[in-house]
């Protein structure tokens, strides 16, 4: 009887259950599944059910589903040592579902339209749901069982057999002990060391996870950061402690509600790089766009096979610029005069002479668009306020909210469609980018000062923002002056000669904020070398597995690559933790995405490592496919 074994039990595992349950049904086989979380499988930690209603998806309802789509194979191809890059042939056909919508209307007859954002608890029992018809397939094979144990692994060890085969033990925290030909590392979002940098100062963190009773009511309190863990953290400490946001019925989308403080509110100061908050997921949601030019970068390789980082970044401009002006045209055409070839010329022109396509565009923008709400100037969407020197901080406050407010008009209202086609081939690009960087199109040193900080930064600001309503529930609270705005660039120190407490300022506004608490509402930069994961720490220590700036380093396949860069046929890792990640946890209903095609492949890698037996070819050299590393 072989043996898989499976750490960690969220999304991504969930999706390797269900493809590897379309592979495994109508191929008898002896085999025993064990899935290991100390949560629910299905949601695991961060989708987990026992956390707070507040904490919301920023992902409607209809946009989420965990089944690949009829005419997408959740097969992965005929040997896992095939071109990663290119699409799954036709296989069996995938274990469906519905999507969260439909299922919560079947299961709780709640009505849940396109734009109902819902708690992230809610999405914890479709998971589950998932799994369950995942297990029902797998325990339908005959020769297949598949186990959940609800602890946490705590060490990977390696042991001979007495027939001198190696084999892995997975050691439970239980005192379990489980025997495994093939293991799978897939525990997610890991916690990293990160030490607080004095009496009052909360680390990065998960917000679901900190005890936010340490900030006092009526206490001034600053906050780096302004993405959704400043968000979560605004509304546990306000209407999570009793206060009401109060909005007139038949109120029309994008209303600030009033907010009615309970009396136990700290005061919020928060600032960022930015000194605004991401921007607002929209009611629309995202319109579908064809990219122009990215997909085609591989024309612009150097002598040493890269498109350098400064060529990617004119082709996403490009490609930007194309989508939002296209739409302008298409959905508002009474106020633009730019059409279609005209545009197409002018970016055509830039990108061949390497030039900023907007700077391209400049005077025909200003001459064919000429409401300046409707031209596209990245830079100042990006941080709109670069540049911008404050008399006080009154002005700042004023200037920020209404940023804000503009924001949510235009992301709840139709007179802007412009905005879905940016998000749609923000979207695009970056994963096409992502694909880019795979195929090793993009240098280590692009990697990660273009795209894993410069194009990640405006992509998480642009696309991963909240859900309109907390964007208006930031307002009511900047209006009740429970939240306050520190303006961009801010910088903290820590007291110094005995002062406690700690100092924030903003080179953009005069004065500075003092308080006695400091809080990170951010997750921790990944660093795989500071992991507190105990399984993945004795494996670094031992050198099975690779630290590097990109996370566990692993090949194409999917396989570990230990210290003396030797993939291990028998250890896998996905999800974050890995050097290569599909950031995708979920598909959207009505087209493929990349996570099923991944989750696919991963799945046919599983099966191969397995043995002969199991592989889709029969051949005794599929253990030895071909894998580069990827970090």
């Amino acid at each position: 009887m072989s043996s898989l074994v499976i750490v960690g039990g969220g999304p991504r595992a969930t999706g390797v259950l269900l493809a590897l349950a379309s592979a495994l049904r109508d191929r008898p086989a002896r085999l025993d599944i064990h899935v290991i979380d100390p949560y629910p499988v299905g949601g695991g930690r961060i989708w987990r059910a026992n956390q707070d209603r507040l904490l919301w998806m920023n992902s409607t309802a209809a946009e989420i589903t965990v089944y690949a789509p009829a005419d997408l194979s959740a097969a992965a191809p005929a040997t896992a040592a095939d071109n990663v890059n290119d699409s799954p042939p036709a296989g069996p056909v995938p274990v469906t579902g519905p999507d969260l919508a439909s299922w919560i209307r079947t299961v709780t007859d709640r009505d849940t339209g396109r734009d109902t954002f819902i708690p992230r608890r809610d999405l914890s029992a479709y998971l589950s749901d998932a799994v369950e018809r995942a297990r029902a397939v797998l325990d339908g094979v005959p020769g297949v069982r598949m186990t959940v144990h609800q602890a946490t692994a705590t060490q990977l060890r390696t042991r001979t057999t007495p027939d001198g085969e190696g084999r892995r033990d997975v050691v439970l925290d239980d005192g379990s002990v489980l025997g495994a030909d093939v293991v799978l590392l897939a525990q997610g979002h890991l916690d990293v060391e990160s030490p607080a940098a004095g009496p009052g100062h909360q680390p990065p963190g998960f917000t679901a996870d900190t005890d936010w009773s340490t900030l006092p009511a009526g206490e001034d309190v600053l906050v780096r950061g302004m993405g959704l863990a400043f968000i979560d953290l605004m509304m546990l400490v306000t209407e999570g402690r009793g206060g009401r946001f109060l909005t007139p019925a038949g109120s029309p989308p994008g209303t600030v509600p009033v907010y009615v403080p309970s009396g136990e509110e700290p005061v919020l100061w928060v600032g960022s790089g930015r000194g605004v908050p991401y921007r607002s997921k929209l009611t629309e949601g995202p319109l579908p766009v064809h990219l122009r030019y990215l997909p085609a970068a591989s024309r612009f390789a150097g002598a040493d096979g890269t498109v350098d980082g400064r060529t990617l970044g004119i082709l996403l401009e490009a490609d930007l610029a194309v989508a939002w002006y296209s739409a302008l045209e298409e959905h508002h055409p009474g106020r633009t005069a730019l059409h279609r070839d005209t545009l197409h010329r002018l970016v055509d022109a830039a990108v061949e002479s390497g030039r900023s396509p907007t700077g391209d565009l400049e005077e025909t923008v200003r001459r064919l668009v000429p409401d300046p709400a409707d031209q596209f100037r990245p830079r100042l969407l990006d941080s709109p306020l670069t540049g911008q020197v404050f008399a006080g901080r009154a002005d700042l406050e004023d200037t920020v909210a209404g940023i804000v407010r503009d924001n949510l008009t235009r992301a709840t209202g139709r007179d802007h469609r412009q905005d879905g086609a940016l998000y749609g081939a923000f979207v695009a690009a970056y994963m096409t980018l992502l694909s880019l960087a795979a195929d090793g199109l993009v240098s280590d040193a692009d990697r990660h000062s273009f795209l894993g900080d410069s194009v990640a930064s405006s992509f998480s600001y642009t696309c991963s923002g909240p859900p309109p309503q907390r964007l208006a529930n930031l307002l009511a609270l900047h209006d009740a002056g429970i939240v306050r705005f520190l303006g961009p660039g801010v910088t903290v120190t820590a007291g110094t000669g005995g002062a406690g407490g700690f100092t924030a300022s903003s080179p953009a506004v005069p004065g500075r904020v003092h308080a006695r608490r400091l809080v990170d509402a951010r997750l921790a930069r990944f660093d795989a070398a500071r992991v507190t994961d105990p399984l993945l720490r004795g494996l670094t220590d031992r050198g099975e597995v690779t630290a590097t700036r990109d996370g566990f380093l692993v090949d194409t396949l999917h396989r570990a690559v230990a210290s003396d860069g030797t993939p291990d046929n028998d250890l896998f890792i996905v999800g974050p933790a890995a050097s290569l990640n599909t950031p995708e946890a979920f598909g959207r209903p009505g087209g493929p995405t990349r996570v099923f095609e991944a989750s696919a492949r991963l799945a046919a890698s599983l099966l191969d490592a397995l043995g002969p037996g199991f592989s889709r070819r029969r051949a005794p050299e599929i253990r030895q496919a071909a894998g580069t590393a990827v970090g």
